[in-house]
C-alpha cells in the first residue's frame, strides 16, 4: 500500500501509525501492549527557588507475556534516525523497567533472559555469588521485583541493579520471600524510593517490620499460601 506522505517525510506518530502498529498486532496479542507506558517521573530541575520536572520518560511500546511480566520493549523513531538509535533507548528502559530475571508479584524465577559473563575479579565474584535459598530484590527502576535461587541452581551473580538477601538459617524457607510480596511490602517500598530512577536503598529494608511466628507457623503459612495459588490456576482457565 502506498502513502500519501513519503516515509521520510513522517513523523513518530506516522511511522507508528502506518508501520510498526500493525507489524506489532500481527503477531503480538493487543491485549497484552501498552503504549506510552511510563518509565520515570521525570528529572527534577532545580534553579534557585525554583523546582521544575522535565516530561516523564515513556516506552512507546510494552510487551507482556502476562500481567506481571513484561518481556520487550519497542521504540519508534521518524526515518531521520538510525535503527541503533531506537535500540539503544530501548535497552535502556528494559533496563530502568527492571526486565531480567526478576518477577512482579512472584518470586519465580524468569530464566528465558539469562546472560553468561567472565568475571574480571576474583573478590567481586566471590561478593556477588548466589547460593540456593538467597533472595534477589530490584533496587532500581520497578523496585521490588523479586526471584529466589531454587536448590542445585547453576553458579549466578548479581548485578549493580540487583540487591540479595540471605536470610538467616533458622528463617531460610519461602515465608518471608511470600512476606515481602504483600501489599504492605510494596508500600514500604515505594516509600522508600530515592533519586529520578525510582532506586531504594537496601538498609530501608531493615525498617520494615515483620511478623515472624513460629518455624511450624511459617510452614503451615507457607502451605496455606501455595495451596491456594493451587486452586487459583485450577480456577483461572474457567474464568471467561
Amino acid at each position: 500500500m502506498s502513502h500519501f506522505v513519503p516515509k521520510q517525510n513522517m513523523t513518530e506518530e506516522d511511522i507508528k501509525l502506518q508501520f510498526i502498529t500493525p507489524a506489532i498486532t500481527a503477531k503480538w496479542p493487543t491485549n497484552r501492549i501498552t503504549m506510552e507506558t511510563k518509565i520515570t517521573d521525570g528529572k527534577i530541575n532545580l534553579r534557585g527557588n525554583l523546582v521544575s520536572r522535565q516530561k516523564p520518560k515513556k516506552a512507546d511500546y510494552v510487551l507482556y507475556i502476562n500481567e506481571n511480566n513484561p518481556i520487550a520493549i519497542v521504540e519508534a523513531k521518524d526515518n531521520k534516525h538510525t535503527v541503533s538509535h531506537g535500540l539503544q533507548q530501548a535497552m535502556t528502559y528494559a533496563q530502568m523497567m527492571g526486565m531480567g530475571n526478576l518477577s512482579k508479584n512472584s518470586f519465580e524465577l524468569r530464566l528465558n533472559n539469562l546472560q553468561r559473563v567472565q568475571l574480571p575479579d576474583k573478590a567481586e565474584g566471590t561478593r556477588t555469588a548466589l547460593q540456593a535459598g538467597d533472595l534477589l530484590f530490584s533496587i532500581t527502576g520497578e523496585v521490588g521485583m523479586l526471584g529466589l535461587i531454587p536448590a542445585g541452581f547453576e553458579t549466578a551473580y548479581i548485578n549493580q541493579h540487583t540487591a540479595m538477601i540471605r536470610f538467616l538459617p533458622a528463617i531460610r524457607n519461602r515465608y518471608l520471600p511470600y512476606f515481602l510480596l504483600t501489599d504492605y511490602a510494596q508500600k514500604c517500598y515505594k516509600g522508600n524510593q530515592h533519586g529520578i530512577k525510582n532506586s531504594f536503598r537496601l538498609d530501608s529494608i531493615s525498617e520494615i517490620l515483620v511478623p515472624v511466628p513460629p518455624p511450624q507457623e511459617q510452614e503451615y503459612i507457607i502451605r496455606k499460601i501455595e495451596k491456594l495459588f493451587e486452586i487459583i490456576s485450577l480456577i483461572r482457565p474457567l474464568i471467561v
